[in-house]
């Protein structure tokens, strides 16, 4: 989570917006994830996981990408060395459109 803060910060002025999403807990778990993380992300909480089968998650962190038309250009799972780089560079992509 501390990447996708940074990445929003870096990014807001040209429209980047960050949401997170917190299955299968409660607002106050969210809450300690964010606190625990030393982050500030706007973060909706499904308690009962049902984004999870629309959005065809299948593991977490899974990370998507979705335009100013609110198409998802593309989603990765999972978060290694190379996911901030790569992160930058997709969203670099996408602001250049």
């Amino acid at each position: 989570m501390p990447v996708l803060a940074t990445l929003e910060k870096e990014f807001a002025a040209k429209g980047l917006a960050v949401v997170t999403v917190c299955m299968g807990a409660s607002a106050e778990e969210a809450r300690q994830a964010l606190r625990k993380a030393n982050v500030d992300l706007r973060t909706l909480v499904d308690e009962d996981a049902e984004t999870a089968s629309p959005y065809r998650v299948g593991g977490t962190p899974t990370t998507y990408l979705i335009d100013g038309a609110g198409v998802i250009v593309t989603s990765s799972v999972g978060y290694g060395d190379d996911t901030e780089d790569s992160l930058r560079a997709e969203i670099q992509h996408l602001l250049e459109e």
